[in-house]
């Protein structure tokens, strides 16, 4: 399933680990401007890889799922759906260029008939 990196939280202090919405409901959330340490808060980007990332369900960091980037504030719960979803934006973007390229050499066609006539 596709998620926002918004989802996904860091705590002030701890570099390395990410959390879900679950394991920091009860951590106090101030204002990004309030941050002290052992304040959770929301993750505005992480650097896209092709390796899995791990995210914690509790503080305890017992539990943990994994996660795939795409880009730098979209991940995946599965590798293969990031894939999928990367094949399927990658032909849109064939599409669109396509019907681009139609139309301007309809354009252009419409355009070299006009100055036969």
């Amino acid at each position: 399933m596709k998620h926002s990196i918004e989802e996904l939280y860091k705590i002030l202090g701890d570099t390395t680990h990410i959390y879900s919405k679950q394991a920091v409901q009860f951590v106090n959330q101030p204002e990004p401007s309030n941050l002290h340490r052992g304040a959770a808060y929301k993750m505005l980007y992480r650097v896209g890889t092709e390796k899995p990332f791990r995210i914690f369900d509790d503080l305890e960091r017992q539990s943990f799922h994994y996660g795939w980037m795409y880009g730098e504030k979209t991940w995946f719960d599965s590798k293969e759906e990031r894939d999928a979803y990367r094949t399927e934006t990658a032909n849109q973007a064939k599409a669109k260029k396509i019907r681009q390229l139609k139309e301007e050499i309809l354009a252009d066609i419409k355009m070299l008939i006009e100055l036969e006539d």
